[in-house]
């Protein structure tokens, strides 16, 4: 009891000790912001630049619309080109493929408290790597557990689209709260005459989940604006194993825009580097549209859509019929599959009845050979 008395005491004073980092003052408007973005359509022109110096020098150019629905308790983001052409999978989905944007196409993600999925069309191309030919493509879907949008403070393991309005990129995008990104540990909260900065710390293994967990702490800084915290900026920079070795990531309202009593950003830079200076990717997101959000938000795919649903914990691999598997259906597959099995099936292989053979065999060898020993 005392333990248990202890421990609640401990973690209610490192809350509290977090809580008085950060002025009330923000909390509320950040809290405020995020709730001014539910509801509505957003739709963002993205272009991208990447520059590769070394091994060999690479520069490519790319443009393409997300597409925001954002209810309260459920997003979906869909992904197209800006110049694609309109082909179809063998399910018989239309989707849109940029020839001219990095063979971009119409990909989306969803996320509500059952289900979180990437979706995306893709293609096979056939003729050479000069003139690829189109030759057919799939409409493929990744699931996992859902849950609340608070999934969205951190780096989604889904796909890199997902990270379009997750942590660092959602703060912008979609109004996430800065405050609350990736589990920052907040060392540090000054006041200018205009804006907050706040500089913390990340886990380096929240901040990438496919790392291990000896890298260095990622830092952060993060400046609001005050009054309505309006992010001014965020930086992020993560040191490598190599001695002054690190990457950066930084993104910045460069103009804004009314919308619900509130300014939010109507254009944003995003900047990634390093330390060696090997590459560098730039985009710049322009709001191009905001609608209310009229319709009802729904996970739907096409029929026959290939499915690899992951909340068994290990992949599940079957074609979308219309609705999504139950967990004892999904078991059901597995088992159909060979990668599970049935829980009587299980109980009866730990049984101890199964031993008793064996018991029985070695209590008469043994009472065989003792008695041999006597004669």
């Amino acid at each position: 009891m005392r333990t248990a008395v202890y421990t609640a005491w401990f973690i209610a004073s490192i809350f509290a000790a977090w809580a008085s980092s950060v002025p009330e003052e923000l909390v509320q408007a950040a809290n405020k912001r995020e709730l001014a973005y539910r509801n509505r359509c957003y739709e963002w022109l993205v272009r991208t630049d990447h520059r590769v110096v070394s091994p060999r020098k690479i520069s490519q150019s790319s443009s393409y619309v997300l597409k925001v629905r954002l209810a309260s308790d459920v997003v979906h983001l869909e992904q197209r080109p800006t110049r694609g052409k309109t082909a179809r999978t063998v399910q018989g989905q239309e989707f849109e493929l940029g020839e001219q944007d990095g063979w971009i196409t119409t990909s989306f993600c969803y996320l509500d408290k059952e289900v979180s999925a990437f979706v995306e069309n893709s293609p096979i191309f056939g003729g050479s790597s000069e003139r690829p030919v189109l030759s057919r493509a799939e409409t493929i879907a990744r699931i996992r557990q859902g849950g609340s949008l608070s999934k969205l403070y951190k780096t989604s393991e889904l796909s890199f689209l997902c990270n379009e309005i997750a942590s660092l990129r959602g703060c912008f995008i979609i109004g996430l709260n800065p405050v609350r990104i990736l589990e920052t540990r907040w060392k540090e909260v000054k006041q200018a005459s205009d804006r907050w900065i706040l500089v913390g710390s990340i886990k380096a293994k929240t901040y990438d989940p496919k790392i291990s967990e000896d890298y260095p702490d990622v830092s952060i800084r993060v400046e609001l604006r005050k009054g309505d915290a309006l992010p001014l900026s965020v930086e992020i920079i993560r040191p490598l194993r190599s001695n002054n070795q690190w990457q950066r990531a930084s993104m910045k309202t460069k103009s804004v825009r009314k919308l619900a009593g509130i300014e939010v950003p109507d254009v944003i830079e995003f900047m990634a580097d390093s330390s060696t200076a090997s590459y560098k990717v730039t985009q710049t997101y322009k709001l191009v549209d905001v609608q209310p959000l009229v319709e009802r938000l729904s996970f739907e795919l096409p029929m026959g859509t290939a499915i690899a649903d992951e909340r068994l914990g290990f992949p599940v691999n079957y074609r979308w019929q219309g609705r999504l598997p139950t967990e004892e259906e999904l078991k059901e597959i597995a088992y159909q599959h060979g990668n599970l099995i049935p829980q009587e099936a299980s109980s009866r292989r730990h049984s101890p009845i199964l031993f008793v053979p064996a018991v029985i065999f070695f209590a008469l060898a043994a009472y065989f050979y003792f008695r041999g020993r006597r004669r």
